[in-house]
């Protein structure tokens, strides 16, 4: 988590038109790579080819130890705010 935290508080630069919070789902694999990002919300969908997201698929964070995967919830505040939260896993 801290990884992914780290990773956007340094690249997390919010547009000057934004007005809205936005929010994303990340699923990493074991080997650190995220398999895929979901936006949350009109707002997130419609902001996600002007912000800078991590690649698909390409190492992002350490492995996971235990070999799971990992869901991680992304917000990211208008102001420069960021907050990561772990999701259940279903």
């Amino acid at each position: 988590m801290a990884e992914v935290r780290s990773y956007f508080v340094k690249n997390w630069y919010p547009p000057k038109n934004l007005n809205r919070i936005l929010q994303y789902r990340l699923q990493v694999n074991s080997q650190g790579a995220i398999d895929s990002i979901t936006p949350l919300g009109e707002a997130s969908f419609n902001w996600l080819q002007q912000i800078k997201l991590p690649s698909a698929n390409e190492p992002f964070v350490s492995p996971m130890e235990d070999g799971n995967i990992a869901k991680i919830r992304v917000v990211l505040d208008p102001i420069g705010r960021v907050q990561t939260f772990l999701e259940p896993q279903n």
